[in-house]
């Protein structure tokens, strides 16, 4: 994509797998996001906002030079691993409970938010090479036993039901022009 220009075609597969679930019976909300885990983030406060929800997002990053700008909600709390800006360590620290906690970040993280927050909704981080769940570059391993294709039965799990040590808890993407 670094190639492209203005008006190349772009061929792309999505959406994939199974995104977050807003059930009727939450009242308030807390987005939990960290780094790169702030994507889906705004489309999640925007439905839940819609579904009549309380929202209170918490993003996180290392530095404040490392935090985005966007962001959204009844209550915004932004934190920072080294207090630059905001609140002073980590996101999940930072937030507050709510009915329905909703995270994505870093798997560091989101194993954090797991011991935390058991019934909290996870997207989790991981390669996704075909799409499809052919390649399995995806597979997340599960308490139950047996690993997920995040790419189809994924990548939003029930916290509890992902088994956290077995899963990479850092991804390394390398980007070069």
């Amino acid at each position: 994509m670094l190639a492209m220009r203005e008006g190349d075609v772009a061929s792309c597969l999505g959406p994939l797998g199974r995104g977050f679930d807003l059930p009727r019976s939450a009242k308030t909300v807390t987005l939990v996001s960290g780094g790169l885990g702030v994507a889906p983030m705004p489309l999640a406060a925007r439905d839940a906002r819609a579904a009549g929800l309380q929202v209170t997002w918490v993003h996180g990053a290392r530095t404040a030079d490392e935090l985005c700008s966007e962001t959204e909600g009844d209550q915004v709390i932004l934190a920072t691993d080294d207090g630059s800006a905001g609140f002073a360590g980590t996101v999940v620290a930072a937030a507050p409970d709510a009915d329905l906690v909703l995270a994505c970040g870093p798997n560091r993280m989101l194993a954090a938010a797991a011991q935390r927050w058991p019934q909290a909704q996870v997207a989790v981080e991981t390669y996704m090479g075909c799409g499809t769940g052919v390649c399995l570059g995806c597979a997340v391993p599960l308490t139950r036993g047996g690993y997920d294709r995040a790419c189809t039965e994924g990548p939003v799990y029930v916290a509890s039901d992902v088994d956290w040590p077995a899963l990479p808890s850092h991804l390394s993407y390398a980007v070069s022009a």
